[in-house]
């Protein structure tokens, strides 16, 4: 059974991938308060529409009484005209959602979680959700590594002989996800693996960095081929007493367009485990005649 945890991702999907969502740890130094899988489940399910002032306004005004200041000059010049505002609407049942409204008693009474005159570049609170947005939507995998030999009942490792180990090439790609445009403005947020290390449950362990070790090449004679990323088992085992975890950690980077930003994300750190069988090869010393 091969066992894969995600450190700052929900977990696998059944199919050997992770997404990036809830578990993480809160930034309350942002303005929206989360950093990309700490994003609650109220903030991803955000919807946006548009609303004129004339809407808007009433609607702010009988909450908190101050719509002209809410919604500053256009309010304020009037002119009878109706200008439409974007607008952005959460779940508002949340404790943590009304922390962090603009207005806890508007939002509360409609849904509203930010709002900004249409055509504008949206308040930062709401460029930040658009790059937690993007950032909780990343789906990396969860490989299971590859060794030489592999581990199992028909090819085990062996003692004091080192186990080459290797991420296959297809897994080290860099991965990109961009949700989609609100009213305009997108984030493409991109994954790429940046280090990969092997552990076994006996506390040995190595670094792989991020050149992810060579692939053992049957048809070249054996001093020919060499790796810095391998692993010794000491002492044989049957299948389940030994384990080899390999693990990567994945540098986060975003573009935001049209020109609100680039910066990076926490790194996404994806363990796989599974179960190996480690041999023994016996000596046996012959006499030789003389």
């Amino acid at each position: 059974m091969v066992e894969t945890e995600v450190r700052g991702t929900v977990g696998d999907d059944g199919v050997g991938r992770v997404s990036a969502a809830v578990s993480g740890v809160a930034d309350r130094s942002s303005p929206v308060g989360f950093v990309g899988p700490a994003t609650p489940s109220w903030l991803r399910a955000c919807t946006w529409r548009t609303m004129p002032s004339t809407e808007l306004g009433p609607l702010l005004d009988g909450v908190t009484g101050q719509a002209a200041l809410a919604l500053g000059d256009d309010a304020a010049a009037g002119a009878g005209e109706a200008v439409e505002y974007a607008i952005v609407s959460c779940p508002n049942s949340s404790a943590d959602a009304l922390a962090f409204a603009r207005d806890p008693a508007f939002f509360a009474f409609s849904g509203i979680w930010s709002f900004w005159q249409l055509g504008e570049q949206p308040p930062q609170r709401v460029i930040d959700w658009l790059i937690d947005r993007a950032y909780s939507s990343i789906e990396v995998p969860g490989p299971v590594g590859q060794s030489a030999p592999f581990g199992d009942v028909d090819v085990p490792m062996i003692t004091q002989l080192p186990t080459w180990l290797w991420i296959d090439d297809a897994i080290w790609q860099p991965v990109s996800v961009n949700p989609g445009a609100v009213f305009g403005y997108s984030v493409t947020a991109t994954a790429t693996p940046a280090n990969a290390t092997f552990s076994s449950n006996t506390g040995d362990a190595v670094d792989c960095g991020a050149n992810t070790g060579e692939v053992y090449d049957l048809d070249r004679p054996s001093d020919e081929q060499a790796s810095d990323c391998t692993l010794t088992f000491r002492d044989s085992s049957n299948v389940g007493d030994w384990t080899l975890t390999n693990t990567i950690t994945w540098d986060v980077t975003y573009v935001c367009a049209p020109g609100c930003g680039t910066g990076t994300r926490p790194s996404l750190v994806v363990e796989t485990t599974r179960p190996v069988r480690v041999a023994e090869l016996q000596a046996l010393l012959v006499p030789v005649d003389s």
